[in-house]
């Protein structure tokens, strides 16, 4: 499987969506992969800002080890997983989301 993103201009996305701090830069972009940068919105220090993440989902404990190398992660995960898994579960419970617009998805 190969998730694929497609990604709005800036100007379309921040006529939809405002943020406080916009510290994005990108443009339209039709062929995002796993581990590519995209913009994400999202709160730090209780304001919300545009800024540029990887994406996709790293398990916590590849970080962990400091000589371990970051792989790819995966784009898309079970709802089921989250559930089951102490590493997806921890990341859900601990607020570590954002708002990634995009214009398409597809495999």
């Amino acid at each position: 499987m190969c998730e694929r993103l497609v990604i709005p201009g800036r100007a379309e996305v921040e006529q939809d969506l405002s943020v406080l701090n916009p510290w994005w830069s990108f443009e339209t972009r039709f062929n995002v992969a796993v581990t590519h940068k995209v913009p994400a919105a999202r709160m730090h220090a209780k304001e919300s800002e545009g800024v540029m993440m990887r994406w996709g989902l790293v398990p916590a404990e590849t970080k962990l080890e400091p000589r371990a190398p970051i792989g790819a992660g995966v784009a898309t995960v079970e709802a089921a997983a989250v559930s089951t898994s102490s590493a997806l579960r921890n990341v859900w419970m601990s607020a570590q989301r954002c708002i990634v617009p995009l214009a398409g998805f597809y495999v």
